[in-house]
């Protein structure tokens, strides 16, 4: 690109900051990226190394550059799993910060998530517990002490969640709006002697009309009257727009 300057003019003339906002733009030229890198600025390198258009060699010469950009560079999910194999070996035991976005960065190798699964640190067995790239198996494992963090993930399979909806309330709330929960185990949380499990429950899109018109006759009315909203929404809504009315009714 010729005038970059006149791209992030155009683009993000309105900020106070327009070059950085221009840096963490997913959607800026590459050109433009490397427009700004040539400015030598920290902090507009920051947002440059977690910006997934970000070339990959541009990525690996600020993970050498100094902690704050490797760490950023461990942030960015189209970082190459090599480079995150790379950055996992210069990671200090206490550097907790780094290993924790290692641990949710769906393209940091398996191994690696397995050696921090088992982390003495809680937040970054929670990191994992919640990658999207888990395998079940690390899931099963995480499942034990990182509970409500496995219920997260939408990857959590139903023979996980069966065994999660047993736990204490903030875990099973989020089991009642997992898109995976089986039907048999929302029929359960119907009668949940949680307020706020039995709300999540009418919240979740997949759960049956019939178990829907159940809450609408909650004891609770705040229960009853977001059941009876979503059934309304259901009457009214195509299948392919309930979803999106339900975030925008802030239901989801």
């Amino acid at each position: 690109m010729k005038y970059p300057r006149i791209w992030i003019a155009t683009h993000h003339g309105e900020w106070l900051f327009p070059e950085l906002a221009a840096a963490s733009d997913k959607e800026a030229p590459v050109d433009v990226l490397l427009f700004l890198a040539s400015l030598n600025d920290d902090d507009l390198n920051v947002q440059l190394a977690e910006n997934w258009n970000t070339p990959s060699w541009l990525l690996r010469r600020f993970a050498d550059m100094s902690e704050r950009l490797r760490a950023a560079v461990a942030r960015n999910y189209a970082a190459p799993s090599d480079l995150l194999a790379e950055i996992y070996t210069t990671a200090g035991k206490r550097d907790t910060a780094l290993r924790e976005s290692l641990g949710a960065n769906p393209n940091t190798p398996l191994k690696i998530l397995r050696r921090l699964a088992r982390s003495r640190d809680w937040m970054i067995r929670a990191k994992v517990a919640q990658n999207l790239s888990a395998p079940v198996k690390l899931l099963e494992q995480l499942a034990v002490d990182n509970p409500m963090h496995v219920a997260q993930n939408p990857n959590t399979p139903e023979h996980v969640l069966r065994d999660l909806a047993t736990r204490k309330e903030d875990v099973r709330i989020r089991v009642a709006t997992h898109s995976n929960t089986p039907v048999d185990i929302l029929e359960t949380m119907v009668t949940d002697n949680s307020g706020q499990v039995r709300t999540q429950l009418a919240r979740n899109p997949n759960t049956p009309d019939a178990i829907l018109e159940r809450l609408t006759r909650d004891y609770d009315s705040t229960v009853a009257n977001i059941a009876l909203k979503v059934t309304y929404m259901k009457q009214e809504d195509t299948p392919e727009s309930f979803g999106e009315h339900l975030r925008e009714e802030g239901l989801a």
